[in-house]
Parts: structure tokens; sequence; C-alpha cells
């Protein structure tokens, strides 16, 4: 509401559970409250699944159910835009993902996760290969996008650990911006992932114009995220504001 829009969130989900969880076993006894709440809009813009069911063939069984909600969505609001939101994970990294159990159509051989930042590009791998696997089948509306929130994660405990969060003290991530040690952001946190979902959805900058009300960070901090919230939505190429660059990158080292 800062930067002059009213954002109407509607949560289709119940706690803990992943997409085919949802599907089986709450639609059933939720289908009357689902389709009350869906007809209560008369569009829907975006629309995002929380990607991470790392059982056997989990790509293909995650794609399924993915479209599934996909096409409920698309029959009420045709243009709405599908999203897969990458998620960051557990502060003990010990998802399958992390341990490079995972097989990607992307690369031959994957290896553990070293660091944070390592888990959040895994994460983000997943994502990537789930939307390879569901735009190979679904052709209706707008193709998916990615939503790289996960690599916001990443940056920001990068610049932590690098003294570069006015404020924060190197190493401080988790007591700074999350509620416990598990992977619950607190409302720092949650600060950063909703200026992904802004960038993302509206395709503009947060930078002035998402304020940090009721978060308790500084007008520095604040400053920071709004930045690194965009330069990693602008620079992701599935969000669709990506540009070609004119600079070579440098040799790999």
């Amino acid at each position: 509401r800062t930067a002059g829009i009213l954002h109407k969130y509607q949560s289709f989900t119940a706690g803990g559970h992943l997409t085919w969880q949802l599907w089986d076993n709450q639609l059933p006894k939720r289908q009357k409250e689902w389709d009350t709440k869906l007809a209560s809009y008369k569009r829907i813009d975006h629309f995002t699944v929380q990607p991470r069911d790392f059982t056997k063939n989990s790509v293909d069984h995650e794609a399924d159910y993915a479209i599934r909600f996909f096409e409920v969505i698309r029959k009420h609001s045709p243009d709405m835009q599908p999203w897969f939101y990458a998620e960051w994970v557990e502060k003990n990294r010990g998802r399958p993902t992390d341990q490079g159990k995972i097989s990607s159509r992307q690369m031959k051989q994957l290896y553990p996760a070293q660091t944070w930042e390592e888990s959040m590009a895994a994460m983000l791998l997943y994502n990537e290969d789930l939307q390879a696997k569901v735009v190979e089948t679904y052709k209706e509306g707008k193709r998916p996008r990615v939503l790289p929130s996960c690599i916001a994660m990443g940056w920001i405990k990068n610049l932590i650990d690098h003294g570069k969060l006015p404020g924060a003290e190197k190493g401080s991530m988790y007591p700074f911006l999350f509620s416990n040690d598990s992977v619950h952001p607190n409302v720092k946190g949650g600060y950063l992932v909703d200026l992904t979902w802004y960038a993302a959805f509206y395709r503009e900058s947060p930078e002035g114009k998402v304020l940090p009300a009721g978060t308790g960070l500084t007008a520095e901090q604040a400053k920071v995220m709004q930045k690194l919230a965009w330069d990693v939505v602008k620079n992701y190429p599935d969000c669709g504001l990506y540009e070609e660059g004119t600079t070579p990158v440098a040799s790999p080292e």
C-alpha cells in the first residue's frame, strides 16, 4: 500500500502440505470453501505454487499437480500468470537438493551444496527443471515463470557476512531475519521476500516505494534490501525483465 497498490492475497494452502497433498487430501474436504474464495475474485492476476516435493520422480509428479492447480485458476482467469515460487531452505540445509540427490536436466552431475548460497542455487535449479517439465505439456495461457526469492535470500546472507548490510553483524543472518532455526522468516526477512514478489508481479523497482512499515528495519537496511530484490528480479531471465548486457563476463577461475 505504501507503493500505491492494494495487493490482495489469498492462500489455498495447509501447513506443511505439498502440492499433491493439497489436491488429494485438502481439496476433497475444502472444495466448497475454496470454490467460494475463488468466486469472490473478479480476476486473478498471478497464481503461485511452492514446489518442494522431493520424492521419487519428483519433477514429473509435481509437474502433474502444479498443472491441475494452474488449470483451475486459468479457467477462472484466463490471463493469469502462473509462477513457481522458489523458496529458501532450512538452516540445516538437509533437503535432497542440498545433498545433490535430485537429478537435473541441466547438469550431468550434481554435488552437495557447500554453502547457504549454493543451497539457494540448488533450490532454484529444481524449480527451473520443474518449469521445463510443465512447459512440455502445459500449452494453455501464459508460460509459467519462476520467482527467484531464494536467490535474494542467498545474496542477503552474503551481504551480511561481508558487512554490507548496515547495522547487521557478520554471521547474524538467522537471528536477524528468521524467527527460529527452521525456515520461517520474521518480519524483517519477510520484508525482503515481499520485495521480490512486488518487483516480479508489478515489474518495477520497489526502491523508495515499498516502505518497511512495522518491520523494525532502518531506512539504510531497507534501501539495501530494496535494491537487492530489484537486482535479483530484473537480472533473472525468467521474470521477463532481463536485458542482455554488452560487457563480456570474465573468464572462469
